[in-house]
This record gives structure tokens, C-alpha cells and sequence, in this order.
């Protein structure tokens, strides 16, 4: 019998130096697939690829399952063998993302992220999405079938095992990489039963603690982009990223290697927007808080720039700065992000000075205590910090400490509700997502005695007078403690580099009287036009939301007040529209490039289908607008098929299972509304196309209002909310 332990994988590629990114290629493969993505991603990087256990050149036992944690088991043995210590990337293919996932299930601390592309995920029914559950739940039992059956084709010696060993076991040992079929089958058999098939999606998903990403082409039909929401209800920040394309299907690692390099390295910020730099002498680095722009430092940067080589740095997340979407953007994350920055400005060894306001001056504090030989010293104007056993509700004594609690709640309600779907959604994610969790992993979860015993000195804390927000008392107490540490109380409130950047000017260089008499001279560049960086995210998001309301409502009005329809018009449409989809599949097809190293895909077997169904769709195009009659008949069927279909799998869902993401009443009518619709369609097409026009109009209707009327209670709830916490 193998003892798992003492197997190690062949390492295909190890090569390059800087933070590690482990690749793990899908079934029936080596990790020569990573050729073309890791030229792609380039230097900077140490890139291990592995050949998975039972393919390319690693060991091919016959006498164990090939289960997930067996793979995790001997990849972790591996990665130790290599001396890969530290925190690394891992990316996973298809199967090799089933197995990602285990891995960074069972060692959560060694990942820094994980990039799941295309794994196949199957789910119960009750935690699949609502909309369409039976067809959903039917196209997973459909493909766990067919997984099953190409499992068991060399035990049951069926026409599928009997083509691979005969007519096409040349072709297939080419893509295989294998001399030996019977033997390659056996593997993948147990790899698909053992591996695929038995994906713990459900268990593993909530465990993870570091940034996931999920990314999809949109052309996959193993993995489906529209059943993948799902799996944010399992962990609400997963990133679920759609790959678009016409060569985005299963094979995009071959297809669009590129594409996908640049996908894997979207997280990965080693630099952010430099809003403005100069000036000459010391480096001077200055950070904006959440609610105040960069922009609001220049007025003072323009000063400190007669002694200070002045760099103003958006935050990660804020202003032009990258802002991924899966980061937790945590303090770490952000001392990272202005770190790699100052380097690329300085170089790895310069020493800096770090002035920053609100949350940037915590950063300011973060980045002095990661890196305390290259810190010249920092001034925090009233850094957001929360002291110790007081919960941040109770020290909202202000409308702009409050409005920030009013946007995590209300972000926490986006992202738990249903009605924010599609662009909303996007938006939702685009501008909350990084003020939220630097919020909560950038402030809550930040322990403030422990971040300032790790600060070196010298630090000024200046703290305005009118400031209730930031504890004073803590700070000073800490400051009479350590040497090095001192407070200054300043006239005014938060935000002082842009309310008074001389006063700002002055604390960051109190001894420098010459200039700043000097300074109070000149025109500074005029403070620039007030932005609300929380008031715009939140904004954005309502706004689309009633975009998307009032959509809906027009509609369904022009659906019930423009009847009886055209239908030579809608005809006309339809074939219109299949014939600009069609027409630029074909295009696509005929331009689309061979995008792999290797010999096995040519532009016939990835163009051709693409090719064949474009043309096929401009033969249907021409027919429906030579024949009106023809394009009627065809789209009514088109929708029978749909209802029926939809109401069949309702049906078969809510005979078949006892808990579903649906309640069971609600799966036998929409079953019954499904099967009903397709009848009156088939049998009775007036009545059933009344029945169809009807039904849509409602349903846009009474969503049209939902969504509006789903607005205006957020607004009342956030204002309910400000006086709630200003009336304590």
C-alpha cells in the first residue's frame, strides 16, 4: 500500500525570484500549461508549477482514491521539500481548483490569496440561488452523470472506453501526455469520482480566511457564471469575476492565456496613484482619510514642498488607486500598498517620513512599525483608532464618524439583499467594498496598544480640539509613556490639512519659522471642490438601483399600452439581434489566434464550433426576415420549450428534495405557471402569448416599484440611523 507521505510532486516549473505563486493545472494534464501565462505575468514573481499526482511526471500510484486531501497532503510535502516558507498565491485549473480549495481548507495560514479559474462547483439544492433552482439543480445532476459515466466507461467497457483505446488512442495520448490509457483512465476515473464529483464547496468555503477569487468564462459550460452567485451565500466576500470573450469556455487556460495572467495579478498591488509629487530634500509621504480626497492635501503639499521631496498617495481602494475587489483590506493590506509605493518613488532603502489624516494616519503609524529602520518619523493627525474595550457605536458623536457607521450598515443590507442585482450589484461591490472592509479590517480589527508599542519614535499625534472622534486621553497617556511620542492640540476640528493646511504645515515642520512666514505669503493652489467619498459610494449605488427601477416601470407600461405589437416589427428585432450576436461570433472565430505553447489545440478545435454556430445563426437571421411567419413559430416555440422545461425541473425539484432555496409551494407553482404557460403557447398561441405579455408586464412591473420603492427606505433607514447615533 502507498504511504501518501513520503509521495512528491514533480515541480514542472521553478523558476523566477520574489513572492511565490503555486499553479495547479486541471485533469488529463501537466503543469507545462502554465508556459504561456507565466511569460505573460513576467518577472517579479517565483512561479512553482506542479504536475499533479497521477500526471506528467509525478508519481502515479494505482492503489489510492486520488481524493482531494490526498492531493493537498502531498502538494503541502512538496511546497516544504522546496523551502516555499512564506505566504504564497495558489491558482487552480478545473480540477486543480477543486483541489486549491481543499488545500487552502486545510492550510489556511500558508496563502496570502486564492484564485480559483473555472472548478467545477456542485451544490445542494438549498443553498443554490432562488431564481430558476430546479434548472439549476437539474444541470448539476446532469453533470455529475456524465463525470460518473466517463468514471465507470473502462469497468462497464463502454463505447467511450472502447473509442479511447482504439480509433482515437493516438490523439488522446498526445493530449494526455500519456503512452499508457487503460492506466491514464483508471487515474482520471478516481480523480473525477473522488476529487470533482465529491468537491466540499459547502464545508470548505466559509473556512477560508484569505481573499478568494472565482473566475469564470462566460462561455464555460462546465462551470456555469450564472450559478456561481450562489457561492457568495457560502462566503459573502468571495469575488465571483466573469471572463468575457468569444474563446472564454472551459479551455480559456489555453485560449486566452493572457487574459488569465492578467486576471491572476489584478490583486496583486505593489503600487498605488501618485496624485501629486514635489519638491526636493527628505521624502515626505502624505495620506488622506476615508472621507476627504487626497486631493484635499495639496494645498499643504504645495508648502512642505520647499523643504521635502513630497509624495500625495491615494489609499488602496480610494481615488485612481487599485481596488480589488477580493482584498480584505486590512491595515496590513494598506502598509503594503503605500510600502511598495515609497519604494518604487525612493528605492527599497530610503529613509521617510509618514504624515497622514484620520485612517491615513493610522496607516502612517502601520507603515513606521513595519518597516521602523526606514522611518524618519511620523505625524498622525487624529488617527482613527478605536481604544480598547469601547465599541465604535459609542464614540460616534459626530455626523461624519456617524455617516461612516450608516454606510457599513447600509453596505451590510446591499449585500445580504436580493434586489441589488446585475450593474447595482457591480457598483455595490465597486465603491462599498473597499470603505467597508477598511472599516472593519482596517480599523475595528486593529489592536491599538499592540499597533503603537510597534511604532518607533519620534510621532506627533495632533489632535484638534473640537475632535470627539479620536481618544485623546489614550493617546496622551501613551505618549507620556514612551519617549519619542508627544501630543499636540491644535484650534478646529477633523480634517485639518485641508480645512488649515498652514497649521497642518506647521506641525509637520514646527521648526522651519523662515518658511512657513514664507509660506503664509504665497497663494497656495486653491482647495479643490469638496468630494464625499462615502456620500458618492453610497449615492451610486441607490442611483443605479433606481435606474434599474424606473427601467423596469417603462417597461412594463410600453408592454401594456403598446399592445396589440407589430409583430412583423418583433420579428424584425429578433432576427436583427441573432443576426449581430451571429455576426460577430463569426468574426471572432476567424480572428481568434492559437493561443497555446503546446501542439495540442489549433484554431480548429477551439474557432470551429465558435464558427460553425455564427453561421448557423446568419442563416436563421436571413430566413426570419424573408419569412415574418417563420420568426413568430420560432420564437413562440423557443419560449414553450423554456416554460416547460423550467416547470418540469421546478416540478421534478420539488418532488425530489426536502429542503431547496425555494419554499416547496412555491416550487410546484411556479412549476404549475411554467407548465401552463408552455401549453397555452403550443395549444393555444393568442391566449398564450396574452398570458406571456401579461405576465412579463407584471413581473417588470411589481419589480420596478420594489426596486424604487426599496431606495427611498434605504434613504429613511440612513437617517433614521445618523439620528439614532447623534441622539444617544
Amino acid at each position: 500500500m502507498t504511504d501518501i507521505s513520503t509521495l512528491r510532486l514533480h515541480a514542472h516549473f521553478d523558476e523566477g525570484t520574489g513572492p511565490v505563486i503555486v499553479m495547479l493545472h486541471g485533469i488529463n494534464s501537466d503543469g507545462g500549461d502554465w508556459r504561456t501565462v507565466i511569460d505573460s505575468i513576467g518577472p517579479g514573481y517565483r512561479f512553482v508549477a506542479f504536475d499533479l499526482l497521477g500526471f506528467g511526471a509525478s508519481p502515479k500510484p494505482l492503489d489510492i482514491d486520488y481524493s482531494a486531501d490526498e492531493h493537498a497532503l502531498v502538494i503541502e510535502n512538496t511546497l516544504q521539500d522546496l523551502g516555499v516558507d512564506d505566504e504564497f498565491l495558489l491558482v487552480g485549473y478545473s480540477l486543480g481548483g477543486d483541489i486549491a480549495l481543499r488545500y487552502a481548507s486545510t492550510y489556511p495560514k500558508r496563502l496570502r490569496r486564492l484564485f480559483l479559474l473555472d472548478a467545477p462547483f456542485y451544490l445542494p439544492p438549498s443553498a443554490l440561488e432562488v431564481s430558476a433552482t430546479g434548472l439549476k439543480y437539474a444541470y448539476e445532476i446532469a453533470s455529475q452523470r456524465l463525470w460518473n459515466l466517463l468514471a465507470t466507461s473502462k469497468q462497464k467497457d463502454s463505447f467511450i472506453y472502447r473509442l479511447a483505446t482504439g480509433a482515437i488512442q493516438k490523439p488522446l495520448e498526445d493530449a494526455f501526455h500519456s503512452d499508457d490509457i487503460p492506466t491514464h483512465w483508471d487515474i482520471m476515473s478516481k480523480n473525477l469520482e473522488n476529487t470533482v464529483n465529491k468537491a466540499t464547496w459547502v464545508d470548505d468555503l466559509p473556512k477560508l480566511t484569505m481573499p478568494v477569487v472565482h473566475a469564470i468564462g462566460v462561455r464555460d459550460a462546465i462551470v456555469k457564471v450564472s450559478q456561481a452567485p450562489a457561492l457568495k451565500r457560502l462566503k459573502p466576500d468571495l469575488e465571483i469575476r466573469r471572463i468575457p470573450g468569444l474563446a472564454a469556455d472551459h479551455m480559456v487556460l489555453w485560449n486566452m492565456p493572457e487574459r488569465v495572467a492578467q486576471e491572476i495579478v489584478r490583486d496583486e498591488v505593489r503600487e498605488l496613484n501618485v496624485v501629486w509629487r514635489g519638491g526636493s530634500g527628505e521624502p515626505l509621504v502624505l495620506l488622506h482619510s476615508l472621507q476627504e480626497p487626497s486631493e484635499r492635501w495639496l494645498p499643504a503639499a504645495e508648502i512642505l514642498a520647499r523643504n521635502n521631496d513630497v509624495a500625495v498617495i491615494d489609499l488602496l481602494g480610494f481615488g485612481d488607486s487599485p481596488a480589488p475587489p477580493a482584498l480584505h483590506y486590512t491595515l496590513a493590506d494598506h502598509v503594503a500598498a503605500v510600502l511598495g509605493t515609497v519604494a518604487a518613488l525612493w528605492g527599497p532603502n530610503r529613509s521617510v517620513r509618514f504624515a497622514g489624516d484620520g485612517f491615513g494616519a493610522t496607516v502612517a503609524l502601520g507603515c513606521a512599525a513595519t518597516v521602523p529602520d526606514r522611518s524618519a518619523g511620523v505625524i498622525a493627525f487624529s488617527p482613527v483608532m478605536i481604544e480598547p474595550g469601547v465599541a465604535i457605536d459609542e464614540v460616534a458623536h459626530d455626523e461624519r464618524s456617524a455617516r461612516v457607521l450608516v454606510v457599513r450598515d447600509l453596505a451590510h443590507r446591499i449585500g445580504e439583499d436580493r434586489h441589488i442585482t446585475g450593474r447595482a450589484a457591480e457598483i455595490a461591490e465597486q465603491r462599498l467594498v473597499p470603505i467597508v472592509r477598511t472599516l472593519e479590517n482596517g480599523v475595528l480589527a486593529t489592536d491599538s496598544v499592540e499597533l503603537l508599542a510597534q511604532v518607533p519614535a519620534p510621532v506627533r499625534f495632533v489632535l484638534a480640539a473640537g475632535d470627539t472622534l479620536t481618544p485623546r486621553a489614550f493617546l496622551s497617556a501613551a505618549s507620556e509613556r514612551r519617549d519619542g511620542f508627544e501630543v499636540l492640540v491644535v484650534e478646529g476640528g477633523r480634517g485639518l490639512p485641508a480645512e488649515r493646511p498652514l497649521e497642518a504645515v506647521r506641525a509637520i515642520d514646527p521648526a522651519d519659522d523662515e518658511g512657513i512666514v514664507l509660506a503664509q505669503r504665497l497663494v497656495p493652489r486653491p482647495i479643490v471642490a469638496r468630494r464625499d467619498p462615502l456620500g458618492d459610494a453610497i449615492g451610486g449605488v441607490q442611483s443605479a438601483v433606481l435606474r434599474a427601477g424606473l427601467l423596469n416601470l417603462m417597461a412594463a407600461l410600453l408592454i401594456v399600452t403598446l399592445h396589440p405589437l407589430n409583430e412583423r416589427v418583433l420579428t424584425w428585432g429578433f432576427a436583427a439581434w441573432v443576426a449581430v450576436a451571429s455576426a460577430s461570433a463569426v468574426v471572432g472565430a476567424l480572428t481568434m489566434k492559437r493561443r497555446t505553447s503546446g501542439t495540442r489545440f489549433t484554431f480548429t478545435t477551439t474557432a470551429l464550433p465558435t464558427l460553425l454556430a455564427g453561421l448557423a445563426g446568419l442563416v436563421l437571421a436571413a430566413v426570419l426576415f424573408v419569412d415574418p411567419a417563420v420568426g413568430r413559430g420560432f420564437f413562440g416555440v423557443s419560449v414553450a420549450v423554456y416554460a416547460m422545461v423550467r416547470g418540469a425541473a421546478d416540478l421534478f425539484l420539488a418532488m425530489r428534495v426536502q429542503q431547496s432555496a425555494r419554499p416547496r409551494w412555491l416550487l410546484f407553482a411556479s412549476a404549475a405557471i411554467g407548465l401552463a404557460t408552455a401549453l397555452s403557447i403550443l395549444f393555444g398561441p393568442s391566449h398564450g402569448r396574452g398570458i406571456l405579455r401579461m405576465s412579463l408586464a407584471l413581473y417588470l412591473g411589481l419589480t420596478g416599484a420594489s426596486l424604487i420603492a426599496y431606495v427611498f427606505s434605504m434613504r429613511r433607514a440612513a437617517r433614521r440611523r445618523i439620528v439614532e447615533l447623534l441622539g444617544r
